[in-house]
């Protein structure tokens, strides 16, 4: 118990001692060769939120982002099995102001229906909204593997 409160105690004391040395405001008496600076001193009173909504003004630069996004889909062997996706992006001030996601030229019939679904539907979840706030559903128009692939490549654009 002695041992407890001595270490405790120690603890108390140590930190005391840090805080102390912090804290005091006392000029240095050690002298510099170089030129001395004169004027005010002006407090940083930011908070580390603000000093970081100044330092990033934008999450995404405006533009068109486009890009071929592939996934396997539920059946076949590795050549059937992987589907290619043509998803188109437009941002203006994080913004989303157009989005499409369309099949490829070899993409397989059941697939093309499947994508255009999704592409019909993808505007009206995404266009006018933030690019760092979409709130996309697991299936979009019955494709839960297009909305991954979509999201996927959404996530990799802000990161």
């Amino acid at each position: 118990m002695k041992s407890q409160k001595f270490a405790f105690f120690t603890l108390l004391m140590f930190f005391g001692v840090l805080l102390y040395g912090c804290l005091e405001n006392t000029p240095s008496t050690e002298s510099n060769s170089g030129s001395q600076l004169t004027g005010n001193v002006i407090a940083d009173t930011k908070t580390g939120h603000d000093k970081i909504q100044e330092t990033i003004q934008t999450a995404i630069a405006d533009g068109t982002y486009e890009s071929k996004v592939s996934y396997t889909y539920h059946a076949g062997t590795e050549k059937e099995g992987q589907e290619e996706v043509d998803v188109s992006i437009t941002v203006e001030n994080d913004v989303i102001t157009a989005a499409s996601a369309t099949p490829s030229d070899n993409a397989h019939v059941i697939s093309k229906g499947i994508i255009t679904k999704f592409n019909n539907a993808l505007p009206e979840l995404v266009v006018g909204k933030k690019i760092t706030e979409l709130d996309i559903p697991h299936n979009v128009a019955g494709s839960s593997l297009t909305t991954a692939a979509f999201k996927a490549y959404v996530e990799g654009l802000t990161n």
